[in-house]
């Protein structure tokens, strides 16, 4: 069963994933994350308010098999320590 294995204050980094799924804010985080699951992704990354312009938006990553679950954590650990990303929220998923 997928739940959530760890949040983290950064992100993978930008299409660095290969492809991304991206929704609204206007969506429930839970219907999501739900998604998220359904898709066999391992994150789910929140980005935050820069301008209208960019008015964040949620995104699913890591669902095309093209690093591991452990390859994501090692990244996600590296850019925290190294405040890489830090307006970003990440939840990696452990399927």
């Amino acid at each position: 069963m997928a739940k959530i294995s760890g949040f983290y204050n950064t992100d993978t980094g930008n299409r660095d994933l290969g492809s991304e799924k991206m929704f609204s804010k206007e969506i429930a985080w839970i219907n999501v994350l739900t998604k998220a699951i359904e898709m066999n992704a391992y994150l789910v990354v929140e980005t935050s308010y820069v301008s209208e312009e960019k008015p964040g938006h949620y995104y699913i990553k890591g669902y095309r098999e093209k690093k591991t679950y452990d390859e994501i954590k090692t990244l996600l650990d590296t850019n925290q320590r190294e405040n890489k990303y830090s307006r970003r929220k990440s939840w990696l998923i452990r399927l």
